[in-house]
């Protein structure tokens, strides 16, 4: 087993941050034919701001700023009554090493708030 060393922040997502947390959640519910055929639930799914709106949006980035992963947990009931996450399909060796960091960075937050509230950009 490898021991991921990279140091992953926990924290609420910056406005600047919600497309590329869009583009994210919609590479990682793409491959489902249902979302695939569905260009609503495309955007809906691309639409960070709406969820922000309503609930906390998580985010896990690297030191570099780079977004590794999303979560949101939202009680229902309403439009967004589920817990989204989204990693970074699996691949490509960052890809994975990005998965990893995110998913354990992320599971132990989700639900509970973010670490810190500033955005570095």
């Amino acid at each position: 087993m490898s021991r991921v060393t990279e140091q992953v922040e926990i924290r609420e997502a910056c406005r600047e941050e919600y497309e590329a947390i869009g583009d994210l959640i919609v590479s990682a519910y793409i491959g489902y034919p249902e979302v695939a055929e569905d260009p609503d639930y495309i955007e809906e799914l691309r639409d960070v701001a709406t969820r922000a709106a309503v609930r906390p949006v998580l985010v896990a980035v690297d030191e570099t700023g780079t977004v590794l992963g999303s979560a949101t947990y939202i009680s229902g009931p309403g439009p967004f009554a589920a817990r989204a996450a989204a990693l970074p399909p699996a691949g490509a060796a960052s890809a994975r090493r990005s998965r990893a960091r995110a998913s354990t960075a992320l599971e132990p937050t989700a639900g509970r708030g973010s670490s810190s509230s500033h955005c570095r950009r």
